[in-house]
């Protein structure tokens, strides 16, 4: 297929410059900007990278049409689909794999994603993977924990528990030493089970406070462990009375700083989803108490994912898991000056990142009573 026409290779070197690196925030050798685009040479359906490209760029620029981008991405589901009925657990191509994970952040990014929209997109695929624990450096496993965060991003916005069965899977959960990136997987993988214990079937109150208490005591316990370079380069605390309603938290490396946002998040959904809500027992003020406790912990994890996010701009990853924390988080919020720094940061993701966040935006401005009062609007000219 190569060389290409002079628009197609631009695209895909946006691509490699630009958009590979979103897949590979926790891959040392960023298998989506080096080894999906060679294998694109050979393998057709991996050419969605360019369409993701267009699509990305129309959102971004007056330049690029997403009709375009929408022709690009038909002609490769043409050669996908097809693929999907040769498909067994002993015979997944990785590129049907890079191919899917592509197609899916395409959906992702022309609007809000549902699998049940595109159930040409199986979970299934990777449910069924034999990864091996001991590599982590292949095209699959790359593919594998890229699809894992797509599901995450999808389970906090549906409610819904992780489409992947992970039960099915041979994964590292442990705590022995590793390299940062797997490291930062293994928060990821933490996630994801707490997902599957917020959203997932009820159990028996005594089960449900057992299987929380053991998530809360892995999370904690990755804290404690991790590495010295998941230690912030900078560190500044919020400071609302000067008009920081962030702190300010800059990481050496990808794998760092949202490894660190994952953290928060496991810490959002366990404050949000303990079976033994303290304060029950004692009444409407214990309620009314630990209510309170909830809310000021949920504030501070939202607080410091977005300040991640902004301490670290060029983390793009960073800022989508940062719009999940407010998604999540937006209820807690009272602080109009602050409602309106996060309102910014769901503003500014869509205009510079390209990734759709109105829908997010007007779920804020409903929960806070902003609606009808332009918010949204007025950051949009002011920035």
């Amino acid at each position: 297929m190569w060389p290409l026409p002079a628009r197609d290779a631009k695209l895909l070197r946006h691509y490699i410059t630009h958009l590979g690196k979103w897949f590979d925030m926790h891959d040392n050798l960023g298998h989506f900007q080096t080894v999906v685009p060679l294998n694109s040479a050979t393998c057709p359906m991996l050419m969605n990278a360019s369409s993701l490209s267009i699509l990305q760029l129309s959102h971004t620029s007056d330049d690029y049409d997403a009709l375009v981008a929408s022709h690009y991405h038909q002609s490769c589901l043409e050669l996908y689909i097809p693929a999907l009925s040769s498909v067994g657990p002993n015979n997944l191509d990785p590129s049907l794999l890079a191919a899917t994970v592509l197609l899916r952040a395409f959906r992702e990014l022309d609007g809000p994603y549902t699998e049940e929209e595109e159930p040409y997109l199986p979970s299934k695929l990777f449910s069924t993977l034999h990864l091996n624990p001991s590599i982590s450096s292949d095209l699959r496993q790359a593919c594998f924990w890229t699809y894992l965060r797509q599901d995450i991003n999808t389970s906090f916005v549906s409610r819904q528990p992780i489409k992947i069965n992970l039960n099915n899977l041979h994964l590292d959960r442990t705590f022995s030493s590793v390299d940062d990136a797997t490291w930062a997987n293994r928060i990821t993988l933490h996630c994801a089970s707490i997902l599957q214990f917020a959203f997932g079937a009820q159990s028996p109150p005594s089960q449900a406070s057992a299987a929380w208490t053991r998530l809360s005591n892995e999370v904690e316990t990755w804290r404690k462990s991790r590495p010295h370079g998941f230690e912030p380069i900078f560190h500044s605390p919020c400071d609302p009375e000067k008009g920081k309603y962030f702190p300010e938290t800059s990481f050496a490396r990808d794998c760092h700083a949202t490894g660190t946002q994952y953290y928060h998040l496991c810490r959002i959904l366990l404050a949000l989803y303990n079976p033994g809500f303290p304060g029950i027992a004692k009444g409407p003020r214990g309620v009314q108490e630990a209510s309170r406790k909830v809310a000021e912990d949920v504030r501070v994890e939202v607080r410091a994912i977005c300040g991640i996010a902004k301490s670290n701009r060029t983390v793009v990853p960073a800022w989508l898991l940062a719009c999940r924390a407010v998604a999540v988080g937006a209820v807690w919020f009272e602080e109009e000056k602050e409602r309106r720094e996060m309102l910014g940061l769901l503003v500014e993701t869509e205009r510079e990142v390209g990734f759709p966040m109105e829908k997010v935006r007007r779920e804020c401005e409903r929960l806070w009573g902003m609606e009808g009062e332009g918010k949204g609007e007025e950051l949009v000219k002011r920035e």
